[in-house]
């Protein structure tokens, strides 16, 4: 089953890589255009606010298309908005097109994590590679885009993401597994009954009606106070991510060569994100290894500090925090996905993968419009001393789930 994942690898990588050109490009385009850091968050967020939203519509589609049509015309959508965004003559266009660039990236998520979790051999190994891939694309992106941009201008780093995603539509037109044998493997795994073909995709899809109609079930504590972590670290996902960059020029202020600070921050901040691939291979490690909700707890408690130290620290210390918080910040992410599967209603997983990531990569998209206004008043560094407070709003929550979670197995136990 190797095709399989490797494919969706390369698809994954290339959406996370769309993702956060934008946000490494946008001084550049704050340049051109000459606005403040207020319009550029919300630009960021008119390109992120449906990357999460469309998550509930790809659960619909991935049905009746099936996962790899309805990711295969997703890439090539991408690479045409790509270019779009690259050729924008003014804001409005290029609000528009960036809008539509998240939405069609936003509908990778679900259809590509259903299959790979029903095509791999090892579904474990094969997610953890999965998701590896998206820290990849992510990774890479800001020090790609804005060496491109510094050289050629910020158009043509869409313009080259525009390429790599019409190189992984072709590949994985290519090579992604069928619908029909999607279908075949999940009868393989019991997964769907061998006379009901209808339905393949039950256990993956977001069914709205369904979620109506059991709203006690999804209504529970621990799930609950789940929704307010999943919006709590989607906030500091995307803040972070929109304004590493920016904070490491701010702060370090260095010139190597020809190359001025904002390059040499898209360098950082691309090593500075691969440090992340740590994270999730030890967040993974330890949710096998100890409670789930203690683990959580864990990870949140220490990126309280790092934000701090993050926002007022320069030089090698903040190098030295950015790393341990890209570790613990992606490192929680294997872990809130075990919580959300520990907790869903039975037979809801996939409805609520699709939830976490419309909560996580919508709802939470707000944080570029937000973090851009704390930015234009006080400075990059605020930036990280609101995302602390939402990392202890997100550890509080923790703790209560870690609780609760500990007074019920005491309650079994008795």
């Amino acid at each position: 089953m190797k095709r399989p994942v490797l494919s969706a690898m390369i698809a994954h990588g290339t959406v996370h890589m769309i993702e956060v050109t934008f946000a490494a490009v946008l001084i550049y385009v704050g340049q051109e255009f000459d606005i403040g850091l207020t319009a550029l968050g919300s630009l960021a967020t008119a390109g992120t606010v449906l990357f999460g939203g469309t998550a509930i519509v790809a659960g619909f589609l991935s049905d009746k298309l099936g996962e790899k049509k309805l990711i295969a015309r997703s890439l090539f959508a991408a690479a045409m908005l790509s270019l779009l965004v690259g050729w924008s003559p003014n804001l409005y266009v290029l609000s528009v097109s960036l809008l539509c660039l998240g939405a069609v990236i936003g509908l990778y998520h679900p259809p590509g994590t259903a299959m790979v979790a029903i095509m791999a051999t090892n579904r474990g190994s094969g997610l953890a590679k999965h998701g590896v891939a998206g820290n990849i694309g992510l990774a890479t992106s800001p020090a790609l885009a804005v060496f491109i941009a510094s050289t050629f201008g910020w158009r043509y780093s869409f313009y080259a993401v525009g390429l790599i995603a019409i190189i992984a539509y072709l590949f994985f037109q290519k090579f992604a597994p069928s619908k029909e044998e999607v279908i075949e493997r999940q009868k393989e795994l019991g997964l769907i009954d061998n006379q009901n073909d209808e339905n393949v995709t039950k256990s993956f899809a977001f069914n709205l009606d369904l979620m109506t109609n059991t709203f006690r079930e999804w209504s529970e504590k621990r799930l609950l106070l789940i929704y307010v972590t999943i919006i709590a670290n989607g906030f500091i996902y995307r803040g972070a991510l929109t304004f590493f960059a920016l904070h490491i020029a701010n702060q370090l202020g260095i010139k190597i060569f020809s190359y001025d600070s904002s390059v040499i921050a898209g360098s950082l901040t691309t090593m500075l994100l691969l440090t992340g691939i740590l994270g999730q291979f030890f967040g993974g490690f330890l949710a096998d290894k100890m409670n789930t909700a203690g683990a959580a707890l864990l990870f949140n408690v220490i990126l309280v500090p790092a934000c701090l130290i993050i926002g007022f620290s320069s030089g090698w210390t903040l190098i030295i925090f950015i790393a341990v918080f890209v570790i613990f910040n992606w490192g929680q992410q294997p872990i809130a996905n075990s919580l959300m599967a520990s907790f869903a209603p039975q037979g809801a997983i996939g409805k609520a993968f699709g939830l976490q990531f419309f909560l996580g990569f919508g709802v939470a998209s707000v944080a570029g419009i937000i973090c851009g206004y704390v930015a234009e008043l006080f400075g990059t560094d605020a930036v990280f001393y609101l995302l602390a407070g939402m990392a202890l709003l997100s550890t509080l929550a923790f703790y209560f789930i870690w609780l609760i979670d500990m007074n019920s197995k005491k309650n079994i136990a008795k």
